[in-house]
């Protein structure tokens, strides 16, 4: 059984949206995926912890909660955690996910990088591109094929 994935984002609705959900499908079909947000301000990484470490208690066990929020800076490594209370997050590894693991503590967090291939990497250098990676990684967890 695959676990649920749970999307942060600040994409708004629309294509982008749509895009990541669609990789989350591909990769684990079997998975339900929902948005906590899409409506976080841009770059807000303050407003995307608050919203993630407070949103995440509503959902159950083995949710794998997929952050987009990121403020852009270069040679950011790309982690998943798996929290004490049972959660997975796969997020770029920033303030938004320091904050998930100051409120819900860390069992294990590793390096996911080498995990990304970003669809159509070879014409599109775009945030949109950055979290099609995080998605294939949220999915691979949600499947359990991490």
């Amino acid at each position: 059984m695959t676990a649920p994935i749970v999307i942060l984002s600040d994409y708004g609705m629309g294509a982008g949206t749509a895009a990541i959900k669609g990789v989350c499908k591909t990769f684990a079909p079997q998975s339900h995926v929902f948005e906590l947000s899409s409506d976080i301000p841009a770059l807000n990484l303050d407003a995307a912890a608050d919203v993630l470490c407070a949103g995440m208690q509503a959902w159950p066990e083995g949710t794998v909660f997929l952050n987009l929020v990121d403020n852009g800076e270069k040679g950011r490594r790309q982690a998943v955690v798996a929290t004490k209370d049972g959660y997975i997050v796969v997020s770029p590894d920033n303030k938004v996910l320091a904050a998930v693991e100051a409120a819900h503590g860390t069992a294990e967090k590793r390096d996911v990088s080498d995990l990304a291939a970003c669809y159509g990497a070879e014409y599109e250098k775009t945030a949109l591109c950055h979290g099609r990676d995080l998605a294939y990684v949220a999915a691979k967890a949600a499947a359990k094929e991490l």
